[in-house]
């Protein structure tokens, strides 16, 4: 969308904003669409930021605001009964307590990095290999696309922060955003970490 502004770009941001609802597991939407809407965001600021993009940033805005509208619709099927059930439920908008959030405790930085460094099968869930370790860092020698590789790797050290919970303020930051603090279990938001180690790699 920001390198070729159209109606395309915007179904298929549409697809990407829609789909993982019809899954069932929103909270991995909801972090999903944190990291859609961030990145929107940075590369209009992109746009906006160079005088010989400027003039396409708005057309880009109303492109990204449709994907993102269309994408709600497709998701409503799934969304809205989410919705009904949740204000049937025990989990009542406004968020949850700490100690719901966190029933199983804390993870601790410390069985992070265990965890991240263990191959063991089916165990455990945090790890995305010793390669893709090995290849993260070269990532800050990239030269075209550096503003990327920053956004990624803000994204990263975002969701581990916010999954060793108490041990960082950017946990009760992150209760801040909008649903945050519906869901139980902050350590799934490395869903984020994966990713962004992915695409970093």
């Amino acid at each position: 969308l920001a390198r070729n502004p159209g109606f395309g770009g915007s179904i298929v941001l549409a697809a990407a904003v829609g789909m993982p609802v019809l899954a069932g597991w929103l909270q991995t939407w909801v972090y999903s669409v944190y990291v859609l809407t961030a990145y929107a965001g940075v590369r209009l600021i992109s746009l906006i930021w160079r005088p010989t993009t400027r003039g396409r940033a708005v057309t880009v805005g109303l492109l990204v605001a449709a994907g993102f509208t269309i994408g709600l619709a497709l998701a409503a099927i799934q969304l809205l009964p989410s919705v009904e059930l949740q204000r049937l439920g025990v989990r009542r908008p406004g968020g949850l307590s700490l100690a719901a959030i966190l029933p199983m405790g804390v993870l601790s930085p410390r069985d992070l990095l265990s965890e991240a460094l263990n191959a063991a099968p089916a165990m455990p869930r945090h790890y995305v290999g010793i390669v893709t370790l090995l290849l993260i860092p070269l990532s800050l020698f990239t030269v075209k696309i550096r503003w990327r590789v920053l956004f990624f790797w803000c994204v990263g050290s975002f969701s581990v922060l916010v999954a060793v919970s108490l041990f960082t303020p950017v946990f009760r930051l992150c209760l801040q955003l909008p649903t945050a603090a519906w869901f139980r279990l902050p350590q799934r938001i490395l869903i984020l970490q994966a990713f962004a180690s992915a695409v970093l790699a």
